[in-house]
């Protein structure tokens, strides 16, 4: 053997005892990892649920269906149930079809997460009614969603998971199989699902979820129990979500929101955008010393609100360690309806061997409106307070509420079957008659100023030669001509715009009604149904597929989309441009004054009026863009509301004509006194002439030292 064959040899066996040394410490340092038991099952990554308790939440290992945490014997575990036919509850045929149907609500579940796979409400559409016969259409209350990224689909109501705090342990509930039965009776349906948590193969946990529907009724009842079958006490915690898939409604913006009303009687109204924006995508509700009556999510006329039972004779649900709003899509999706609402509930002390512990929630499914909610829980938690959540904030609720009450009314007493249009414009002819009053006293000032101020304006200009070099004796002569000749520019200016900023109001709770009443949803103007078939709604005489958008003004929450030709809004700045070239013209005087400045050098009254006519012209246009998807009933409104202005205006022109011609519109001029008798009182407008004037001296003579 040759010495090369020797070194070759040797540097072999020094390699493989290498490996063989090497492959040693990789087994000590990166042990295998153990094989489990069972067939593993596909998982979803699930976000974690946040802190629900003082200190530190230990470190917990998830568990899912039929998939042991380790290979040990104590390995907690749930078993998937077989697969039965769809369960639903309820009937899904229209309330007042030809077949009787005594449920208000039907669902569809799921036995997965023991959820709410779809809602309708049969007294519902999701489109307006055409023809003496429509279609069946039960409006979708909510509906499966899928993750555009992932593909998971999500249901409503589905209790997501349960943590073992002793093993330190979570199980997917879900993604569980749970097991279900069907049980109807003379007054309503229920389905009960159950499930088990199993420990070494013995069960340790009998988990069972209700759903009950009576008939005539939008409540439903969800109950949650668990009873511990084993022999320790066992501590542990339910998390279960809330509704998801609402439809948007609205053209403009999206209108679905999560709420949450509290025990100090505040309820607010949330945003996906603005829960999105939250760590981890999730706003907590909870608050120290305030409890969380009921959460909710919805549109601008349907909602789901669960709201957690009291036990026993307690005033509050204290197994309820928290409650959030959050997305369940991680991403910034938009228009998909992933924005949800969740609670974290457990029993107030660790559950002894052979104990159970339930809890329940009464879950509102339906319109917005309080006359659909009335049963006594309904009342009992106000599930009421969710009709004026998204209401802006410039509405007055009692200016709201008897408007909706006006219409309610009007739509009884009226003849034919559909009337809130009618409604509307009889609306219009109150709020005008209680303003005419004050229009009335508006426009006889304005019709005086006119008139004083063919020959004021001279005079004005002599007192500004006579006393160009002393402000304050110009300013004091000033203040004399104008009370001389009878004249009250702010008065006038005050009382023009008066009757326009009280309807501003009324303008303000209509729309909060029309946006947000079911009561108006579907409605038509008039029987015919073609044209206006939905007051809640645009117009829409033709429809654009897919639409376009107008760069500016169809961003963010202006306009929206054009996705139709909208006649109203057209119509209605007509009128308004109408109206106001119709106002300049019975207030033009017969010779116009020249745009000389005033006395503190700012333009003078009549160039202040041809710029506010100027900017009503400008005016005129943006009320039509920014009106085109608004429902259309706020344009009926505002174009009644133009047409009989202009009516107005002229039998009250007519008739401060005629009393000018006979002489008693206009009083003769009071004489200016060089020394009156006694010391006469100062106006309102004196005074406020004076305080400016000692401010300016005192001003000067600061910025003199």
């Amino acid at each position: 053997m040759t010495s090369d064959t020797k070194r070759l040899l040797l540097a072999t066996v020094i390699c493989m005892v290498l490996l063989m040394g090497w492959s040693q410490i990789q087994r000590k340092l990166y042990p295998p990892r153990p094989q489990p038991t069972t067939q593993p099952v596909e998982t979803t990554t699930v976000r974690p649920e946040p802190t629900i308790a003082a200190g530190t939440q230990p470190s917990i290992a998830p568990v899912a269906a039929g998939k042991p945490t380790t290979s040990s014997p104590a390995a907690v575990t749930i078993v998937d149930a077989p697969r039965v036919d769809s369960i639903s509850l309820g009937i899904d045929a229209p309330r007042n079809g030809v077949v009787k149907n005594p449920y208000l609500l039907y669902l569809r579940l799921n036995q997965r997460g023991a959820a709410i796979e779809n809602v309708k409400v049969t007294d519902s559409r999701n489109t307006v009614a055409r023809g003496r016969d429509p279609a069946s259409d039960n409006y979708d209350l909510m509906k499966p969603i899928t993750d555009p990224i992932s593909g998971r689909v999500f249901d409503s109501l589905p209790t997501r998971r349960l943590v073992l705090v002793n093993d330190k342990s979570e199980v997917d509930l879900g993604e569980t199989i749970w097991a279900v039965e069907h049980s109807p009776d003379s007054s309503g349906e229920l389905a009960r699902f159950s499930t088990a948590i199993l420990r070494g193969g013995r069960p340790i946990l009998n988990l069972t979820k209700t759903y009950r529907v009576e008939q005539n009724s939008r409540d439903v009842t969800m109950e949650l129990a668990v009873e511990n079958v084993s022999d320790s006490q066992e501590s542990f915690t339910l998390s279960q979500s809330g509704p998801v898939g609402f439809r948007r409604e609205d053209l403009r913006w999206d209108d679905r929101h999560a709420y949450n009303f509290m025990s100090d009687d505040k309820i607010k109204a949330h945003t996906r955008q603005e829960v999105w924006g939250m760590e981890d995508h999730t706003l907590n509700f909870s608050r120290e010393g305030v409890s969380v009556v009921w959460s909710a999510v919805g549109n601008k006329y349907f909602g789901c609100i669960m709201a957690p039972n009291p036990i026993g004779s307690a005033t509050a649900a204290e197994y309820v360690r928290n409650a959030d709003a959050r997305t369940l899509f991680g991403e910034d999706v938009k228009d998909l309806g992933d924005l949800t609402v969740g609670y974290v509930i457990s029993p107030a002390a660790p559950l002894a061997p052979k104990n159970r512990f339930a809890c329940s929630f009464t879950v509102y499914m339906g319109p917005r409106s309080p006359t659909d909610m009335t049963t006594d829980a309904d009342q009992r938690y106000r599930f009421d307070k969710i009709f004026a959540a998204d209401r802006s904030p410039c509405t007055f609720e009692w200016l709201a509420i008897g408007i909706g009450k006006l219409f309610a009314f009007l739509h009884r007493i009226l003849p034919g079957q559909h009337n809130y249009g009618f409604a509307i414009i009889i609306l219009v002819f109150i709020v005008r008659a209680l303003l005419h009053p004050l229009t009335k006293r508006g426009q006889t000032q304005t019709y005086k100023m006119q008139k004083v101020m063919q020959v004021f304006q001279p005079k004005l200009e002599a007192l500004k030669q006579k006393y160009g070099n002393d402000k304050q004796k110009l300013n004091a002569e000033t203040l004399e001509l104008y009370r001389s000749e009878g004249v009250n520019p702010a008065a006038g200016s005050l009382l023009g715009c008066l009757p326009m900023l009280l309807q501003m109001p009324v303008w303000v709770a209509l729309w909060s009604t029309l946006n947000s009443s079911i009561a108006l949803r579907h409605e038509p103007f008039v029987p015919l149904q073609w044209w206006i078939p939905d007051l809640a709604a645009p117009d829409a005489v033709m429809s654009f597929g897919h639409g376009f958008k107008i760069p500016f003004l169809s961003d963010g929450m202006m306009i929206g989309p054009i996705v139709s030709l909208n006649i109203l809004p057209i119509l209605m700045g007509i009128t308004m441009w109408w109206q106001q070239k119709y106002s300049m013209k019975m207030s033009k005087p017969n010779s116009a004054p020249p745009p000389t400045p005033s006395p503190d050098g700012k333009p003078s009254m009549a160039d202040q009026m041809a710029m506010q006519q100027k900017m009503m012209g400008y005016m005129t246009v943006f009320f039509s863009l920014m009106f085109y998807n608004f429902p259309s009933g706020l344009s009926v409104y505002i174009l009644t509301s133009s047409l009989l202005a202009m009516a107005e205006q002229h039998h009250i022109r007519t008739q401060l004509k005629r009393l000018d011609e006979q002489g008693k519109l206009i009083p003769p001029p009071k004489p200016r006194a060089a020394a009156p008798a006694a010391p006469r009182v100062p106006g309102w407008l004196e005074k406020i002439q004076k305080k400016a004037e000692e401010a300016r001296q005192i001003k000067g003579n600061t910025g003199r030292r």
